[in-house]
């Protein structure tokens, strides 16, 4: 019931693959390599699909490198197509680990001509890796599927509408968002309730084909009636909020991603380790539509760490912005009261610069050293560094190796705290001469020292520093011809 309530504000990917169709062209005979011999078109798509680059995924890892170790001979146990088998174990889709080794089972001599070329053809063919250019459609049936099931739902929720859907909805959220945990729980306690009372309304006014058509799951060219549910009335449609809140203005899908990202930075903060983080993640992914489901625990999968390093450096509005979640002025900028009255105060003067502060760079050399010693208290970072200092000790003798390693983990806090100081951001600038007192500035005789790029300014100068016939013979022979034009 929680995916049904969540259903209506999102927009859903499209519904799952087809069954392979000789007349869809590409995207349908080189699916798999069963669809492409059934269509007699395996030449055609390992020349032109299974050879782009693959979009990173763990079974598309796992596959490759088990491929190439099979073909280098590096493993003797490691036969081709015994290797091909196994990877298939890391599909997670309903049926899609069984219908790879089906595949590999079915066609060895193909798979094997295909793994003469390399490893890339051979795993796109079994769907373990999928061109980053090429995503599959759906076809007509599919979509009208999506549609029937949508208007279906949204049939039922209107006949549970009126004065019984908020006490299910809090029965059911009750119910649902308490399995999620204690930190996204309330987070999905808060969506549901705020995205209510618009649900209720466009219910009333909208006939199910609409909704769906709104949400992107029918043809909006089936969309009948008048816009007012999404039109100017629509727009008045606001749920209750708090006063204390910070709130973005562009749909449900900016708040959500703010609020997901500040409860991650927030569990990040607190030292929690990023298996926990994860496992969260990958159980809210369990509740998604049937359709999402997938894409969602593949997307946590292959970008969850990269996305907790991510945070650890950007602030929650730029990671919302850089997924296209969020418009590009941001929540901050909504954010800022308007206010009317007098101007405010003008802010007081900096403070003057100490003798030694001068230097156009110096002041952004301070304020990076600063950035980069606060980082220095990050888990993240702290994580970073000891995987560096590992990795040097790699490069010792193996008597050295164990011995360089147990140091390092021994004593990293005090090789943290060492750093910290050696990054005292003013003594560092001034070591790199980023920071020097004032310097007076030089006489026109002095800079003459300059070379050819002063002389060669104005005749003025160039007569001062004796180069006139230097600037006409080297920089100004060209000048007279280009004025002319």
């Amino acid at each position: 019931m929680l995916p049904s309530l969540l259903l209506l504000p999102g927009l859903l990917a499209a519904a799952l693959a087809a069954p392979p169709d000789c007349r869809g062209g590409s995207s349908a005979w080189c699916r798999d390599l069963g669809a492409a011999a059934a269509c007699g078109a395996v030449a055609h798509c390992r020349d032109s699909v299974w050879t782009r680059p693959p979009a990173p995924s763990p079974p598309c890892r796992v596959c490759l490198g088990q491929a190439a170790a099979a073909r280098r001979g590096g493993d003797p146990d490691a036969e081709p197509l015994a290797a091909l088998h196994r990877a298939c174990g890391w599909l997670t889709g309903p049926g899609e680990s069984a219908h790879c080794r089906g595949l590999v089972s079915a066609r060895p001599s193909q798979l094997l001509a295909l793994l003469a070329g390399g490893p890339g053809p051979a795993c796109t063919a079994l769907t373990l890796c999928r061109p980053l250019q090429w995503t599959p459609g759906a076809s007509p049936e599919e979509r009208a599927s999506v549609c029937g099931d949508c208007m279906r739902l949204v049939g039922w929720l209107r006949a549970a509408g009126g004065p019984r859907l908020p006490a299910l909805a809090e029965t059911v959220t009750q119910e649902e968002c308490e399995a999620l945990g204690p930190g996204l729980g309330g987070l999905c306690r808060d969506y549901v309730r705020r995205l209510l009372a618009p649900m209720e309304r466009t219910l009333e006014l909208s006939s199910p084909r609409q909704v769906c058509a709104h949400g992107g799951f029918c043809e909006a060219a089936l969309r009948l009636g008048p816009p007012t549910a999404y039109g100017r009335a629509g727009r008045e449609l606001v749920a209750p909020r708090r006063r204390a809140e910070l709130q973005m203005q562009a749909g449900p899908g900016c708040e959500v991603c703010m609020q997901v990202v500040e409860k991650l930075d927030q569990w990040l903060e607190t030292n929690r380790t990023e298996k926990m983080i994860l496992d969260a993640l990958q159980r809210v992914c369990g509740y998604m539509p049937g359709p999402v489901r997938a894409p969602c625990a593949e997307l946590v999968d292959t970008y969850g760490q990269s996305m907790l390093e991510m945070l650890s450096r950007v602030a929650p509005e730029r990671m919302c912005h850089m997924v296209r979640l969020c418009g590009a002025r941001g929540r901050w900028a909504r954010s800022l009261p308007r206010t009317h009255g007098p101007p405010a105060t003008p802010l007081p003067p900096p403070p003057p610069l100490e003798p030694w502060e001068h230097g156009s760079f110096c002041g952004g050399c301070k304020r990076l050293l600063g950035m980069s010693g606060r980082d220095l208290d990050r888990s993240s970072t702290r994580r970073d560094m000891l995987r560096a200092l590992k990795a040097g000790c790699g490069l010792l003798p193996l008597p050295y190796l164990l011995q360089c390693r147990r140091f390092v983990t021994t004593y990293q806090p005090a090789l943290v705290e060492t750093l910290r100081d050696v990054m005292e951001p003013s003594a560092l600038c001034w070591k790199l001469g980023a920071c020097h007192p004032p310097r007076q500035p030089l006489s026109h005789s002095e800079q003459c020292a300059l070379g050819p790029r002063f002389w060669c300014r104005s005749r003025e100068l160039a007569e001062l520093c004796d180069a006139v016939e230097h600037c006409q013979r080297h920089v100004w022979r060209e000048a007279p011809t280009e004025w002319l034009e």
